[in-house]
Protein backbone atom coordinates (compact mmCIF):
# COMPACT_ATOMS: atom_id res chain seq x y z
CA UNK A 1 0.00 0.00 0.00
CA UNK A 2 1.40 3.43 -0.85
CA UNK A 3 2.35 5.62 2.13
CA UNK A 4 -0.15 8.36 1.10
CA UNK A 5 -3.15 5.99 1.10
CA UNK A 6 -2.12 4.54 4.45
CA UNK A 7 -1.93 8.03 5.90
CA UNK A 8 -5.46 8.89 4.68
CA UNK A 9 -6.97 5.76 6.24
CA UNK A 10 -5.34 6.55 9.55
CA UNK A 11 -6.74 10.06 9.52
CA UNK A 12 -10.25 8.76 8.93
CA UNK A 13 -10.00 6.33 11.80
CA UNK A 14 -8.86 9.05 14.14
CA UNK A 15 -11.71 11.37 13.05
CA UNK A 16 -14.27 8.60 13.58
CA UNK A 17 -12.93 7.85 17.08
CA UNK A 18 -13.11 11.53 17.96
CA UNK A 19 -16.75 11.80 16.76
CA UNK A 20 -17.75 8.72 18.76
CA UNK A 21 -16.17 10.16 21.88
CA UNK A 22 -17.99 13.47 21.32
CA UNK A 23 -21.38 11.77 20.97
CA UNK A 24 -20.80 9.66 24.05
CA UNK A 25 -19.89 12.71 26.06
CA UNK A 26 -22.97 14.63 24.89
CA UNK A 27 -25.28 11.70 25.67
CA UNK A 28 -23.83 11.30 29.13
CA UNK A 29 -24.27 14.99 29.81
CA UNK A 30 -27.93 14.90 28.80
CA UNK A 31 -28.50 11.83 30.96
CA UNK A 32 -27.07 13.46 34.05
CA UNK A 33 -29.06 16.68 33.28
CA UNK A 34 -32.42 14.88 33.25
CA UNK A 35 -31.52 12.86 36.34
CA UNK A 36 -30.71 16.05 38.20
CA UNK A 37 -33.97 17.70 37.06
CA UNK A 38 -35.91 14.68 38.29
CA UNK A 39 -34.25 14.84 41.64
CA UNK A 40 -35.07 18.53 41.93
CA UNK A 41 -38.70 17.88 41.01
CA UNK A 42 -38.92 15.14 43.64
CA UNK A 43 -37.33 17.33 46.21
CA UNK A 44 -39.51 20.44 45.33
CA UNK A 45 -42.33 21.06 47.81
CA UNK A 46 -45.96 21.19 46.35
CA UNK A 47 -49.62 20.05 46.69
CA UNK A 48 -51.52 17.36 44.80
CA UNK A 49 -53.93 18.66 42.09
CA UNK A 50 -57.57 19.25 43.16
CA UNK A 51 -60.64 18.06 41.23
CA UNK A 52 -62.43 21.00 39.59
CA UNK A 53 -66.20 20.91 40.11
CA UNK A 54 -69.24 23.01 39.28
CA UNK A 55 -71.88 23.64 41.93
CA UNK A 56 -75.34 25.09 42.20
CA UNK A 57 -76.64 27.13 45.12
CA UNK A 58 -79.71 25.54 46.72
CA UNK A 59 -82.65 27.96 46.75
CA UNK A 60 -85.98 27.26 48.37
CA UNK A 61 -89.23 28.56 46.93
CA UNK A 62 -92.29 27.69 44.84
CA UNK A 63 -91.66 25.30 41.97
CA UNK A 64 -94.05 24.71 39.07
CA UNK A 65 -93.74 21.42 37.28
CA UNK A 66 -93.37 21.60 33.53
CA UNK A 67 -94.96 18.70 31.65
CA UNK A 68 -93.77 17.67 28.21
CA UNK A 69 -96.00 16.50 25.40
CA UNK A 70 -96.37 16.32 21.67
CA UNK A 71 -99.16 17.45 19.39
CA UNK A 72 -100.15 18.23 15.85
CA UNK A 73 -101.53 21.62 14.87
CA UNK A 74 -104.85 21.87 13.07
CA UNK A 75 -107.00 24.70 11.82
CA UNK A 76 -110.30 25.11 13.64
CA UNK A 77 -111.96 25.92 10.31
CA UNK A 78 -110.97 24.08 7.16
CA UNK A 79 -113.74 23.67 4.60
CA UNK A 80 -114.26 22.03 1.24
CA UNK A 81 -116.68 24.24 -0.70
CA UNK A 82 -118.98 22.49 -3.15
CA UNK A 83 -121.44 23.71 -5.78
CA UNK A 84 -124.96 24.16 -4.40
CA UNK A 85 -126.49 24.19 -7.88
CA UNK A 86 -125.54 22.41 -11.07
CA UNK A 87 -124.39 24.04 -14.28
CA UNK A 88 -121.41 25.12 -16.33
CA UNK A 89 -118.61 27.07 -14.63
CA UNK A 90 -118.40 30.39 -16.48
CA UNK A 91 -115.79 32.28 -14.43
CA UNK A 92 -113.10 31.59 -11.83
CA UNK A 93 -111.41 34.36 -9.83
CA UNK A 94 -107.65 34.84 -10.13
CA UNK A 95 -107.55 34.70 -6.34
CA UNK A 96 -108.64 31.07 -6.45
CA UNK A 97 -105.14 29.64 -6.22
CA UNK A 98 -103.42 27.72 -3.43
CA UNK A 99 -101.93 30.03 -0.80
CA UNK A 100 -103.83 33.18 -1.83
CA UNK A 101 -105.62 35.08 0.95
CA UNK A 102 -109.30 35.87 0.33
CA UNK A 103 -111.84 37.97 2.22
CA UNK A 104 -115.17 36.87 3.61
CA UNK A 105 -117.90 36.86 0.90
CA UNK A 106 -115.35 37.45 -1.87
CA UNK A 107 -116.74 36.15 -5.20
CA UNK A 108 -114.64 33.26 -6.46
CA UNK A 109 -116.70 31.16 -8.93
CA UNK A 110 -119.63 31.88 -11.28
CA UNK A 111 -121.94 29.11 -12.51
CA UNK A 112 -124.09 29.78 -15.62
CA UNK A 113 -127.18 31.54 -14.18
CA UNK A 114 -129.50 31.54 -17.23
CA UNK A 115 -131.58 28.48 -16.32
CA UNK A 116 -132.08 29.86 -12.83
CA UNK A 117 -133.03 33.30 -14.14
CA UNK A 118 -135.76 31.71 -16.27
CA UNK A 119 -136.91 29.62 -13.30
CA UNK A 120 -137.16 32.78 -11.22
CA UNK A 121 -139.16 34.57 -13.94
CA UNK A 122 -141.57 31.61 -14.17
CA UNK A 123 -142.01 31.48 -10.39
CA UNK A 124 -142.65 35.21 -10.22
CA UNK A 125 -145.26 34.99 -13.00
CA UNK A 126 -147.01 32.14 -11.21
CA UNK A 127 -147.00 34.15 -8.01
CA UNK A 128 -148.38 37.21 -9.79
CA UNK A 129 -151.19 35.13 -11.30
CA UNK A 130 -152.08 33.67 -7.92
CA UNK A 131 -152.12 37.13 -6.36
CA UNK A 132 -154.46 38.40 -9.11
CA UNK A 133 -156.78 35.45 -8.50
CA UNK A 134 -156.75 36.17 -4.79
CA UNK A 135 -157.74 39.78 -5.40
CA UNK A 136 -160.62 38.74 -7.69
CA UNK A 137 -161.93 36.12 -5.29
CA UNK A 138 -161.84 38.48 -2.37
CA UNK A 139 -163.81 41.01 -4.41
CA UNK A 140 -166.34 38.31 -5.34
CA UNK A 141 -166.72 37.30 -1.72
CA UNK A 142 -167.36 40.89 -0.69
CA UNK A 143 -170.05 41.21 -3.38
CA UNK A 144 -171.69 37.94 -2.34
CA UNK A 145 -171.64 39.05 1.28
CA UNK A 146 -173.47 42.26 0.39
CA UNK A 147 -176.05 40.39 -1.70
CA UNK A 148 -176.53 37.90 1.12
CA UNK A 149 -177.25 40.71 3.50
CA UNK A 150 -179.86 42.20 1.17
CA UNK A 151 -181.40 38.82 0.40
CA UNK A 152 -181.70 38.04 4.10
CA UNK A 153 -183.48 41.34 4.62
CA UNK A 154 -185.78 40.61 1.64
CA UNK A 155 -186.56 37.16 3.02
CA UNK A 156 -187.44 38.55 6.42
CA UNK A 157 -189.72 41.14 4.82
CA UNK A 158 -191.31 38.52 2.55
CA UNK A 159 -191.86 36.22 5.51
CA UNK A 160 -193.60 38.98 7.45
CA UNK A 161 -195.76 39.74 4.42
CA UNK A 162 -196.67 36.07 4.08
CA UNK A 163 -197.73 35.93 7.72
CA UNK A 164 -199.90 39.05 7.26
CA UNK A 165 -201.54 37.64 4.08
CA UNK A 166 -202.27 34.37 5.88
CA UNK A 167 -204.16 36.25 8.59
CA UNK A 168 -206.10 38.24 5.98
CA UNK A 169 -206.91 35.08 4.06
CA UNK A 170 -208.27 33.47 7.21
CA UNK A 171 -210.48 36.53 7.73
CA UNK A 172 -211.58 36.38 4.09
CA UNK A 173 -210.14 39.78 3.27
CA UNK A 174 -207.81 38.46 0.51
CA UNK A 175 -208.26 35.66 -1.93
CA UNK A 176 -206.50 32.33 -1.96
CA UNK A 177 -204.53 33.27 -5.08
CA UNK A 178 -202.98 36.30 -3.40
CA UNK A 179 -201.79 34.06 -0.57
CA UNK A 180 -200.24 31.65 -3.10
CA UNK A 181 -198.45 34.46 -4.87
CA UNK A 182 -196.93 35.62 -1.58
CA UNK A 183 -195.86 32.10 -0.79
CA UNK A 184 -194.16 31.78 -4.18
CA UNK A 185 -192.38 35.12 -3.68
CA UNK A 186 -191.10 34.05 -0.27
CA UNK A 187 -189.96 30.71 -1.67
CA UNK A 188 -188.04 32.39 -4.50
CA UNK A 189 -186.26 34.63 -2.00
CA UNK A 190 -185.29 31.57 0.04
CA UNK A 191 -183.90 29.89 -3.08
CA UNK A 192 -181.96 33.02 -3.94
CA UNK A 193 -180.51 33.02 -0.42
CA UNK A 194 -179.47 29.36 -0.72
CA UNK A 195 -177.86 30.06 -4.11
CA UNK A 196 -175.87 32.94 -2.65
CA UNK A 197 -174.78 30.84 0.32
CA UNK A 198 -173.60 28.07 -2.03
CA UNK A 199 -171.75 30.64 -4.12
CA UNK A 200 -170.13 32.05 -1.00
CA UNK A 201 -168.98 28.59 0.10
CA UNK A 202 -167.60 27.80 -3.36
CA UNK A 203 -165.78 31.11 -3.58
CA UNK A 204 -164.35 30.64 -0.08
CA UNK A 205 -162.96 27.24 -1.07
CA UNK A 206 -161.51 28.67 -4.25
CA UNK A 207 -159.95 31.47 -2.23
CA UNK A 208 -158.37 28.90 0.10
CA UNK A 209 -156.92 27.08 -2.91
CA UNK A 210 -155.59 30.34 -4.28
CA UNK A 211 -153.98 31.18 -0.93
CA UNK A 212 -152.28 27.77 -0.98
CA UNK A 213 -151.17 28.51 -4.51
CA UNK A 214 -149.74 31.81 -3.25
CA UNK A 215 -147.68 29.96 -0.65
CA UNK A 216 -146.45 27.43 -3.20
CA UNK A 217 -145.64 30.14 -5.73
CA UNK A 218 -143.86 32.20 -3.06
CA UNK A 219 -141.80 29.18 -2.03
CA UNK A 220 -140.97 28.47 -5.68
CA UNK A 221 -139.98 32.10 -6.20
CA UNK A 222 -137.80 32.10 -3.08
CA UNK A 223 -136.13 28.85 -4.09
CA UNK A 224 -135.50 30.08 -7.62
CA UNK A 225 -134.08 33.30 -6.20
CA UNK A 226 -131.83 31.36 -3.81
CA UNK A 227 -130.65 29.06 -6.61
CA UNK A 228 -129.82 32.11 -8.70
CA UNK A 229 -127.82 33.58 -5.82
CA UNK A 230 -126.01 30.26 -5.42
CA UNK A 231 -124.63 30.50 -8.94
CA UNK A 232 -122.14 32.97 -7.42
CA UNK A 233 -119.87 31.03 -5.05
CA UNK A 234 -118.26 33.17 -2.32
CA UNK A 235 -115.67 32.60 0.38
CA UNK A 236 -117.55 31.61 3.56
CA UNK A 237 -114.94 33.36 5.74
CA UNK A 238 -111.61 35.14 5.45
CA UNK A 239 -108.80 32.66 4.94
CA UNK A 240 -106.37 31.13 2.48
CA UNK A 241 -107.09 28.86 -0.46
CA UNK A 242 -105.81 25.33 0.08
CA UNK A 243 -106.75 23.76 -3.23
CA UNK A 244 -108.66 24.63 -6.39
CA UNK A 245 -110.81 22.15 -8.29
CA UNK A 246 -113.06 24.50 -10.31
CA UNK A 247 -112.26 24.91 -14.02
CA UNK A 248 -113.90 27.27 -16.51
CA UNK A 249 -116.21 25.37 -18.87
CA UNK A 250 -116.58 22.36 -16.61
CA UNK A 251 -120.06 20.96 -15.98
CA UNK A 252 -120.60 20.60 -12.24
CA UNK A 253 -123.37 18.87 -10.32
CA UNK A 254 -124.74 19.99 -6.96
CA UNK A 255 -122.22 18.98 -4.30
CA UNK A 256 -119.23 18.89 -6.66
CA UNK A 257 -116.09 20.25 -4.94
CA UNK A 258 -114.93 23.65 -6.21
CA UNK A 259 -112.15 24.62 -3.77
CA UNK A 260 -110.84 24.21 -0.23
CA UNK A 261 -110.26 27.08 2.19
CA UNK A 262 -108.61 27.28 5.61
CA UNK A 263 -108.91 29.89 8.37
CA UNK A 264 -105.46 30.57 9.83
CA UNK A 265 -106.64 33.06 12.42
CA UNK A 266 -107.22 30.28 14.99
CA UNK A 267 -104.96 27.23 15.15
CA UNK A 268 -105.67 24.50 17.70
CA UNK A 269 -103.07 22.06 19.02
CA UNK A 270 -104.21 19.02 21.04
CA UNK A 271 -101.21 18.04 23.21
CA UNK A 272 -101.07 14.52 24.64
CA UNK A 273 -99.86 14.17 28.25
CA UNK A 274 -99.43 11.04 30.33
CA UNK A 275 -102.45 9.71 32.21
CA UNK A 276 -100.47 9.83 35.49
CA UNK A 277 -100.54 13.63 35.20
CA UNK A 278 -104.31 13.85 34.72
CA UNK A 279 -105.78 16.51 37.00
CA UNK A 280 -102.48 18.40 37.31
CA UNK A 281 -103.17 20.82 34.44
CA UNK A 282 -105.83 23.52 34.58
CA UNK A 283 -107.17 25.88 31.89
CA UNK A 284 -105.08 29.04 31.98
CA UNK A 285 -101.83 27.24 32.80
CA UNK A 286 -98.78 28.52 30.91
CA UNK A 287 -97.69 26.73 27.75
CA UNK A 288 -94.70 26.94 25.38
CA UNK A 289 -94.27 25.46 21.91
CA UNK A 290 -91.15 24.49 19.98
CA UNK A 291 -90.94 22.94 16.54
CA UNK A 292 -87.79 20.94 17.34
CA UNK A 293 -86.24 19.58 20.50
CA UNK A 294 -84.03 22.31 21.94
CA UNK A 295 -85.22 24.81 19.34
CA UNK A 296 -86.51 28.31 19.94
CA UNK A 297 -89.90 28.91 21.53
CA UNK A 298 -92.21 29.88 18.65
CA UNK A 299 -95.33 30.53 20.76
CA UNK A 300 -96.07 31.24 24.38
CA UNK A 301 -99.59 31.31 25.76
CA UNK A 302 -102.07 29.49 27.98
CA UNK A 303 -104.01 26.25 27.99
CA UNK A 304 -107.46 26.88 26.50
CA UNK A 305 -109.18 23.75 27.83
CA UNK A 306 -108.49 20.24 29.14
CA UNK A 307 -110.10 16.97 28.08
CA UNK A 308 -112.25 15.46 30.87
CA UNK A 309 -111.25 11.87 30.03
CA UNK A 310 -108.17 9.70 29.50
CA UNK A 311 -107.81 7.91 26.18
CA UNK A 312 -107.64 4.17 26.79
CA UNK A 313 -105.69 3.44 23.57
CA UNK A 314 -102.47 5.16 24.67
CA UNK A 315 -103.23 6.17 28.28
CA UNK A 316 -102.96 9.89 27.60
CA UNK A 317 -105.24 12.88 27.99
CA UNK A 318 -105.37 16.00 25.85
CA UNK A 319 -104.85 19.65 26.67
CA UNK A 320 -105.80 22.12 23.96
CA UNK A 321 -103.74 25.15 22.98
CA UNK A 322 -105.29 27.77 20.69
CA UNK A 323 -103.07 30.15 18.70
CA UNK A 324 -104.85 33.28 17.50
CA UNK A 325 -103.42 35.47 14.74
CA UNK A 326 -104.55 38.74 13.26
CA UNK A 327 -106.16 39.02 9.83
CA UNK A 328 -103.63 38.37 7.10
CA UNK A 329 -100.89 37.29 9.54
CA UNK A 330 -99.01 34.02 9.17
CA UNK A 331 -99.44 31.89 12.32
CA UNK A 332 -96.27 30.78 14.15
CA UNK A 333 -97.33 27.15 13.71
CA UNK A 334 -98.79 25.88 10.43
CA UNK A 335 -101.70 23.41 10.38
CA UNK A 336 -100.35 19.89 10.17
CA UNK A 337 -97.05 20.69 11.92
CA UNK A 338 -95.88 18.48 14.80
CA UNK A 339 -94.83 20.43 17.88
CA UNK A 340 -93.10 19.87 21.19
CA UNK A 341 -95.04 21.48 24.01
CA UNK A 342 -94.24 22.36 27.60
CA UNK A 343 -97.22 22.87 29.88
CA UNK A 344 -97.29 24.19 33.43
CA UNK A 345 -98.45 21.63 36.01
CA UNK A 346 -98.62 21.48 39.80
CA UNK A 347 -97.01 24.15 41.99
CA UNK A 348 -94.95 22.92 44.98
CA UNK A 349 -94.34 25.49 47.70
CA UNK A 350 -91.13 25.70 49.74
CA UNK A 351 -89.03 23.10 47.92
CA UNK A 352 -85.47 23.02 46.58
CA UNK A 353 -85.10 21.65 43.03
CA UNK A 354 -81.94 19.64 42.38
CA UNK A 355 -80.95 18.22 38.96
CA UNK A 356 -81.19 14.42 38.85
CA UNK A 357 -77.71 14.44 37.31
CA UNK A 358 -76.41 15.57 40.73
CA UNK A 359 -77.40 12.23 42.32
CA UNK A 360 -75.19 9.21 42.66
CA UNK A 361 -77.75 6.63 43.62
CA UNK A 362 -79.59 8.25 46.53
CA UNK A 363 -76.66 10.49 47.49
CA UNK A 364 -75.64 13.99 46.58
CA UNK A 365 -72.39 15.82 47.37
CA UNK A 366 -72.20 19.20 49.06
CA UNK A 367 -69.14 21.44 48.84
CA UNK A 368 -68.21 23.16 52.14
CA UNK A 369 -65.83 26.07 51.63
CA UNK A 370 -62.50 25.89 53.51
CA UNK A 371 -60.31 28.74 54.71
CA UNK A 372 -57.69 28.12 52.03
CA UNK A 373 -60.17 28.85 49.25
CA UNK A 374 -60.81 25.21 48.42
CA UNK A 375 -63.82 23.15 49.45
CA UNK A 376 -64.38 19.89 51.27
CA UNK A 377 -66.94 17.36 50.00
CA UNK A 378 -69.73 16.21 52.31
CA UNK A 379 -71.96 13.30 51.37
CA UNK A 380 -75.73 13.69 51.96
CA UNK A 381 -78.85 11.56 51.41
CA UNK A 382 -81.72 14.07 51.15
CA UNK A 383 -85.45 13.33 51.47
CA UNK A 384 -86.87 13.52 47.94
CA UNK A 385 -90.48 14.70 47.98
CA UNK A 386 -91.15 14.32 44.25
CA UNK A 387 -88.99 12.83 41.53
CA UNK A 388 -89.42 14.47 38.13
CA UNK A 389 -87.87 13.44 34.79
CA UNK A 390 -85.07 16.02 35.08
CA UNK A 391 -85.15 17.23 38.69
CA UNK A 392 -85.83 16.08 42.23
CA UNK A 393 -87.73 18.27 44.67
CA UNK A 394 -86.24 18.38 48.18
CA UNK A 395 -88.16 19.71 51.18
CA UNK A 396 -86.03 18.44 54.13
CA UNK A 397 -82.39 17.45 54.53
CA UNK A 398 -81.02 20.35 52.48
CA UNK A 399 -80.51 23.94 53.59
CA UNK A 400 -80.97 26.98 51.42
CA UNK A 401 -77.54 28.23 50.35
CA UNK A 402 -75.90 24.79 50.29
CA UNK A 403 -73.55 24.18 47.37
CA UNK A 404 -74.53 21.03 45.49
CA UNK A 405 -71.89 19.49 43.22
CA UNK A 406 -73.14 18.70 39.71
CA UNK A 407 -69.92 17.68 37.82
CA UNK A 408 -67.07 15.16 38.17
CA UNK A 409 -69.11 13.16 40.69
CA UNK A 410 -67.19 9.97 39.90
CA UNK A 411 -63.91 11.63 41.00
CA UNK A 412 -64.97 12.72 44.48
CA UNK A 413 -66.05 11.14 47.76
CA UNK A 414 -66.90 12.18 51.29
CA UNK A 415 -63.96 14.27 52.61
CA UNK A 416 -62.43 15.02 49.19
CA UNK A 417 -60.93 18.44 48.66
CA UNK A 418 -62.05 20.15 45.44
CA UNK A 419 -61.71 23.39 43.57
CA UNK A 420 -65.00 25.19 42.73
CA UNK A 421 -64.77 26.61 39.22
CA UNK A 422 -68.37 27.62 38.57
CA UNK A 423 -71.34 28.47 40.76
CA UNK A 424 -74.95 29.05 39.71
CA UNK A 425 -78.37 29.14 41.30
CA UNK A 426 -81.19 26.65 41.03
CA UNK A 427 -84.27 27.80 39.17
Amino acid sequence: MPPAASSRIGSRIIVSLVLVLVFLAAGGGMFFFFVEMTKKAIRAPGTPPRTAVKVIVAKRGPYREVLSGYGRARALRETKIGAEVGGVVRWVSRALEAGVAVDKDEELVYIDPRDYERALESAEARLSQAETSITRLKSDLASIARRLTLTCEDLEASQRELDRVKELAEEGVVTRSELDRQRISTSLTEKQLLTLEASESSTTQELARSEAEIKAATAARNRAKLDLERTVVRAPYAGRILNRMARVGAQVAPGAALFEIVDLSRIEIPVALGASQFGEVRPGAGAWIRLTEGGEVVWKGKVARVSPTVRTADRTFLVYLVIESGAGETPPVAPGAFVIARVGGLVHEGVIPIPRAAFVGHRIYLARRAEDGEAVIEELIPAVERLLPEEALIRTGLTEGDLVVITNLEQIADGSRVQIVDEEGTR
